[in-house]
């Protein structure tokens, strides 16, 4: 159903946008590409580059109206242009319909992986799509502020699982460079596909990568005066809530770095070597991938300064993927769904509960913890049995290969 919300408020025109995006593909849309990072003390952390590039370009045919031109190379007078534009109607409607496309990335992205598997042209490619599309926790990176973003890099990170299983260096190299580009977190499941891909496709994956990111953020660095990295590696912070544990210790910008970016991709590098060093090739296969990119994924949300509740989505989205190239549906991924549906209904932090109550950082590292040992113990089942996935302890529901017809 939450598909259908999100459509509804398409058509109503009132799906809400984040400033972080819209304000940066505004700019490229009116040529004005030196202000896609104004360099000034703003309340969000800048954007990666490669949503709003997409979606600037995308909007720069139309007629966007009178164009609120910050001054020359200096973006002066920020707030008050990035005011008028997300009050402007035609700004506000292309948007919205170029930000529910990115859902399609996301779905291009799991079929692309599902069908290097003997579960492609099954039932399993239709409940895999009713999953992404009907998940509540899934579409709250529409119904929170549009973070059509995510979208964009998981499926990326889905199209780069494939193209490794496939033997095709250079283009996981591409999707792998362009998910990081998309969104900051990518890099917790590119690790995973470098590591675990064959030796002789790390030197591609990574010469093909650094020329894509070249290619792409090369020209952004040159005309935003270097700004356009500290979008592209994350280095700057949403401010806490007090919703996460992290949030509770009096650190430096340097100490948050480490422990909310740093560590994850250390933990998330660990477990890829671990499973590469046992299994060996064994790791190419679609069902593990996915499993140690999800598991990567998770160790994001355990570090975050905030928990918001379109956090989740990356992660919820590996665990239904991860069910449907293996062929079933596990009862902890469906008791999965069922707590974020109740735990964050309306995509914001934790003071958004329903059936617990806020009253401090408890239950969002409770709920981080859970993901966490979720995404460990489907990873554990894929490697001791990655043709016929099946939880200890529990029914599951069947999806046998019959024809879609």
């Amino acid at each position: 159903m939450a598909l259908l919300g999100a459509i509804g408020s398409l058509s109503r025109g009132d799906l809400p946008l984040n400033a972080e995006s819209t304000i940066p593909a505004v700019e490229v849309a009116t040529g004005n590409v030196a202000c896609m990072y104004p360099g000034t003390a703003t309340a969000f952390p800048t954007m990666s580059p490669l949503y709003p590039a997409i979606a600037g370009l995308l909007i720069s045919p139309f007629d966007l109206g009178q164009s609120p031109l910050l001054t020359s190379q200096k973006c002066s007078n920020v707030d008050a242009t990035n005011q008028r534009w997300l009050s402007n109607t035609v700004v506000h409607r292309l948007l919205e319909i170029i930000s529910v496309f990115m859902w399609l990335v996301l779905a291009a992205g799991s079929l692309a992986l599902i069908r290097t598997t003997r579960w492609r042209h099954t039932r399993a490619e239709v409940v895999m799509l009713f999953a992404l599309g009907l998940s509540p926790v899934i579409m709250l990176a529409w119904l929170y502020e549009s973070h059509a973003e995510d979208f964009l890099c998981v499926g990326l990170l889905l199209f780069a699982a494939a193209a490794v299983h496939r033997g095709q260096g250079v283009r996981a190299g591409i999707f792998a460079a362009a998910a990081i580009l998309a969104q900051p977190f990518g890099i917790l499941g590119v690790v995973v596909v470098v590591i675990c891909a064959h030796r002789s496709l790390r030197r591609p994956i990574v010469l093909s990568g650094l020329a894509m990111g070249a290619m792409i953020l090369g020209p952004l660095v040159i005309v935003t005066s270097g700004r356009a990295i500290s979008g592209a590696l994350g280095g700057r912070f949403t401010p806490s809530n007090g919703d996460a544990w992290t949030s509770q210790f009096s650190t430096t910008h340097l100490q948050v770095v480490l422990l909310t970016r740093v560590t994850p991709v250390i933990l998330s590098a660990l477990g890829a070597v671990w499973a590469r060093r046992r299994y060996g090739d064994k790791v190419t296969e679609p069902a593990v991938l996915i499993a140690l990119m999800t598991l990567g994924l998770s160790w994001r949300l355990l570090f975050e300064i905030n928990v918001y509740g379109y956090y989740f989505m990356a992660m919820t989205a590996g665990f239904i993927v991860t069910c449907a190239v293996t062929g079933r549906f596990v009862p902890y991924v469906v008791a999965w769904l069922g707590l974020m549906y109740f735990t964050y209904p309306f995509g914001g932090s934790v003071q958004h509960y329903v059936i617990f109550g806020y009253v401090g950082w408890g239950e969002p590292l409770v709920i981080c913890l859970l993901g966490c040992a979720l995404a460990a113990y489907m990873v554990c089942q894929v490697l001791t049995n990655p043709k016929d996935f099946d939880a200890s302890g529990g029914s599951t529901i069947d999806m046998s290969p019959e024809l879609v017809t």
